[in-house]
């Protein structure tokens, strides 16, 4: 999935991500003229990679790379953090309490893939379809 221009921000590694992540997100592509399905689901995907980021990836002091770009294909929403560890979607039972965060992507029909950077950390990508 091609990522590149767009909108771009850096957040702390915190509990606050999260929401940081879904204001920025959603309020750019308000901004580019998206409806309010596109935009929520986009939140939705922001909002979970960056929880994974925060949860799995990040170090003290360390920050949380989230961009958002229109493609021909829709919108791609890439989350950038320091872990190496990439994510896996698992299995999951009714009385799993977490992870669910991927196969909920899944579920949207949201295509993400996960690019180990050359330079330590990964990056998390994911295609929201036109609707």
């Amino acid at each position: 999935m091609p990522v590149g221009a767009g909108a771009v921000t850096m957040l702390e590694a915190s509990g606050r991500a999260a929401g940081e992540a879904r204001a920025f997100v959603g309020g750019w592509l308000r901004k580019n003229g998206l409806g309010d399905d596109a935009v929520g689901t986009a939140e939705l995907v922001a909002s979970e990679l960056v929880t994974n980021a925060w949860r799995h990836g990040h170090t003290r002091g360390s920050s949380i790379l989230t961009r958002a770009r229109l493609v021909e294909d829709g919108v791609v929403v890439s989350v950038t953090d320091r872990s190496a560890r990439l994510p896996v979607e698992r299995e999951l039972t009714l009385d799993d309490e977490g992870g669910r965060g991927l196969a909920i992507l899944t579920a949207l029909g949201v295509r993400w893939e996960a690019e180990p950077l050359p330079t330590g950390g990964k990056t998390v990508h994911a295609l929201i379809p036109h609707g």
